[in-house]
């Protein structure tokens, strides 16, 4: 016979409404946290506009399922922990979908104040009958989620016993990473501030800092809507004058007609830095070897006043080529642009022919968790090594193209040791004198002393500069 798990505190019985299906946010919520557990499932990102442009869900109901599977993935231990309160020993692992639809019922009690106790239990029981297991599951929902939304909040919240770890719900070998590059004091403070929700971060391109039409701030104004119709909040970077910071509830960037005719594009601040670093000027060549989707690409191009000598951007495969392509055509950049497979440019192009070459390299993407935050739950140790090595083989390539004189800028928007520093300083080690750190630019719009990681290597930390988590190094090939 097939065990039953019951709750702990059982209440008594009541009419199921598992009958008629979870609303459609819930249902959403589920399938983009079923991903989160695939290695190779796509993102929740992937996973929410595939809903909305098929029409299978309005835009409030998007709203909702981001901020519930969002919010699982930026709580899941302490969420975890409140389950165990209430359940005698964990679900079996066939009951996965379960235990995540039990998850989503735990956070929205807890964090969502708006959402009514009745909903929140009717909803979790409506979602976990869609699964098809044991019956047991629908009435253990129903007990568990009751005793849950009768608890007063404040007992379900984390208090101050509760280690920072489990608070910010991080892995703890992440922590581990972190406390190689922060000092012990920060590191609570840094991963707090990539638990909380970025804002849609905006690049002016280069067509509208020039248009005498209204300034796009304002225009952005007459654009933006927010789903709960509040004011959205549109502010200017805190270090770039081309960077503006939207706050907008539902809010994505490919439904703005600014965004859509190529006078702003979506690009974090602190991934506008590594343009900047770059250096790039009109007349200069310049191959971009990891060049999808595309922002860095056309940041470049738009520092160089849209006239290179020459510019290749690279990538491996078509589907990555095709995004590349899609961004260049939005901005009109395609025309100054030669875009190929990385595996063909020995067929084309001579070795050190190009004036700087970047390496935004495959990365874990671990400084970019306020914006997509299950990627704690689908990286590993493992994978930090694997990357690295794969880092370290693209800086070999690019030290092939760069010509004597010219420079290499390698960006990862992580902060592992491994994938920054490590790769960098072995690089160095190996091919000094032949290669040195690079100083900054002058002239630049920012300061670059808040940011200094080194000879030639700058970091941003979310909690100090409010941008994702990015690290850039520079490095100059000698004359001879």
């Amino acid at each position: 016979m097939a065990r039953r798990f019951t709750a702990r505190k059982q209440a008594g019985p009541r009419k199921s409404t598992a009958s008629r299906a979870a609303a459609p946010a819930r249902t959403l919520a589920l399938a983009m946290l079923k991903e989160v557990r695939n290695p190779r499932g796509r993102g929740m990102d992937a996973v929410l506009e595939h809903a909305r442009r098929s029409g299978q869900i309005g835009a409030q109901d998007v709203a909702l399922a981001r901020e519930i599977a969002y919010g699982v993935c930026r709580r899941r231990r302490w969420l975890e922990e409140i389950l165990a309160r209430y359940v005698h020993r964990p679900l079996p692992s066939g009951a996965v979908r379960v235990h995540e639809a039990l998850l989503c019922g735990i956070f929205q009690a807890i964090y969502l104040h708006r959402i009514p106790p009745h909903s929140i239990v009717d909803e979790t029981v409506r979602l976990t009958g869609q699964v098809r297991t044991e019956a047991g599951y629908r009435r253990l929902a129903n007990a568990v989620m009751r005793r849950i939304v009768e608890t007063p909040r404040a007992e379900l919240l984390p208090g101050p016993d509760v280690s920072w770890p489990v608070r910010e719900s991080m892995p703890d070998w992440l922590a581990s990473e972190a406390g190689q590059v922060l000092p012990t004091n920060e590191l609570h403070q840094f991963f707090a501030a990539l638990n909380e929700q970025a804002p849609l971060s905006l690049r002016i391109t280069r067509p509208a800092a020039e248009s005498p039409e209204v300034p796009i701030e304002e225009r952005l104004r007459g654009e933006v809507v927010d789903l709960t119709h509040a004011l959205p909040e549109i502010a200017p970077g805190r270090f770039l004058p081309e960077c503006l910071h939207v706050r907008a509830r539902g809010l994505s960037p490919e439904y703005l007609p600014l965004f859509q005719r190529g006078f702003v594009t979506a690009e974090d601040e602190g991934a506008q830095f590594a343009g900047w670093l770059a250096g790039p000027r009109p007349g200069m060549s310049v191959l971009d070897l990891c060049a999808s989707p595309g922002g860095k690409t056309a940041h470049l191009l738009d520092l160089m006043d849209r006239r290179p000598a020459r510019f290749v951007a690279t990538d491996v495969g078509e589907e990555k080529l095709d995004r590349l392509r899609e961004t260049l055509d939005r901005l009109a950049l395609r025309p100054l642009v030669e875009t190929r497979e990385v595996s063909t440019l020995p067929e084309h192009y001579e070795p050190a022919t190009f004036d700087l070459v970047l390496v935004d390299a495959p990365c874990t993407g671990l400084g970019t968790l306020r914006r997509h935050p299950e990627i704690r739950w689908r990286r590993s140790p493992r994978q930090v090594r694997e990357l690295a090595q794969t880092q370290a083989e693209l800086l070999r390539q690019a030290a092939t193209w760069v010509r004597p004189g010219g420079t290499i800028l390698y960006s990862v928007c992580t902060f592992t040791v491994l994938e920054t520093d490590r790769v960098i300083d072995e690089f160095l080690h190996e091919n000094t004198p032949a290669f040195t750190p690079a100083e900054a630019p002058e002239a630049l719009p920012f300061d670059t002393a808040p940011f200094s990681a080194g000879p030639g290597k700058w970091r941003t930390f979310t909690h100090r500069h409010a941008c994702d988590t990015f690290y850039v190094a520079k490095l100059q090939r000698a004359q001879t």
